[in-house]
């Protein structure tokens, strides 16, 4: 917390010092790129050290667990399941989680500004939100319960993958290689095929939400036109400010979805 503090604090003094003058414009943008490899820096490293503490607690449960844990085959492949959930867990801390939090300042400061300048255009463009994200929550959703399946999958095909190596010598006395190998492809297989799945849902997630942006956008612009040949707008510019600016405002809430949709996995 304390080094969080630092690069916020240093961030508050490089913004001060540019709107007063005492920074020139190739300071500010040295002093930018500084703090955004900082940042990247300290978002990774807190990320892989999460995952570190939690895989090392992980296997620590997996170890106090009883004998007959192991026989029955319940969990699947510990090192598996430690070695996928953790990696999924690291890509949701790392740099996506500094893209959520730029997306929703992005959102925020757009639908600001944007009413600011003309509320009932930006009225308009409110709608598309709420609709984009209600659509990316259901597809989240459907894609989240497709992963876990083929998490599950994949654990025990590791599991069987152990049970195998753990009995090397009995395999190729027998000449058994050919059909675990089979055996174990179907694994792979069937998770392959829930990953094409995967395909669909992607493809009507982006048409679904690409065309709620862009009918959005079309309604407003239609709505300005209407405006000013009322008189209720003077300035074409302020269209361009209350439609075009929510506009990357609402393409950046698809950098939340990213990281959400790691919790989506873990609960299913």
């Amino acid at each position: 917390m304390a080094m969080v503090n630092l690069v916020f604090g240093r961030f508050i003094t490089v913004i001060t010092d540019y709107t007063t003058g005492i920074s020139s414009a190739a300071g500010f943008r040295s002093d930018v790129s500084k703090l955004a490899y900082g940042y990247s820096t300290l978002f990774t490293l807190a990320a892989y050290r999460i995952t570190r503490n939690i895989r090392y607690l992980y296997l620590k449960a997996g170890l106090s667990q009883e004998i007959a844990f192991f026989d029955a085959g319940i969990g699947g492949s510990i090192a598996m399941q430690a070695t996928s959930n953790g990696k999924l867990i690291q890509a949701g801390i790392s740099e996506k989680l500094g893209l959520v939090v730029q997306g929703l300042a992005c959102f925020i400061a757009a639908f600001i500004l944007a009413f600011v300048t003309q509320w009932k255009l930006t009225l308009i463009c409110c709608c598309i939100a709420p609709a984009t994200l209600l659509v990316m929550g259901i597809s989240s959703t459907m894609e989240a319960s497709i992963e876990g399946k083929i998490l599950r999958i994949h654990a025990d095909g590791g599991s069987f993958a152990e049970s195998i190596l753990s009995s090397a010598r009995n395999v190729q006395a027998f000449d058994l290689r050919k059909r675990l190998v089979r055996d174990f492809d179907k694994y792979l297989q069937e998770a392959h095929k829930l990953g094409n799945k995967k395909n669909v849902i992607l493809g009507c997630l982006f048409s679904a939400e690409y065309f709620i942006i862009f009918a959005g956008v079309g309604l407003c612009f239609w709505q300005a036109i209407r405006m000013i040949a009322t008189g209720e707008v003077e300035k074409p510019g302020d269209v361009f400010m209350s439609v075009e600016t929510p506009f990357p405002g609402t393409l950046h809430t698809t950098n939340r979805n990213q990281c959400f949709d790691v919790g989506h996995r873990r609960f299913f």
